[in-house]
């Protein structure tokens, strides 16, 4: 295949500002300590996972009503 005659274009790469709570363990204590201070202050957010939303105070409340014995 021939060279290309013109250099690609990308976009821009931009600050990683959603993080996954797995995501942090693999950080180095420094870059760990800036993304939680970070996202502590609002500026990064970090993503909710699917079984915070499945365990409520609903599913407590429903405990509570039933019978025992």
């Amino acid at each position: 295949m021939p060279p290309r005659k013109e250099a690609e274009k990308f976009a821009v790469v931009g600050t990683k500002d959603c993080w996954h709570p797995y995501g942090l363990q693999g950080l180095n204590p420094d870059k760990f300590v800036k993304v939680v201070s970070r996202i502590l202050t609002g500026k990064f957010e970090l993503l909710e996972l699917k079984w915070e939303k499945e365990i409520g105070l609903g599913h407590v409340e429903n405990l509570g009503d039933t019978a025992i014995g």
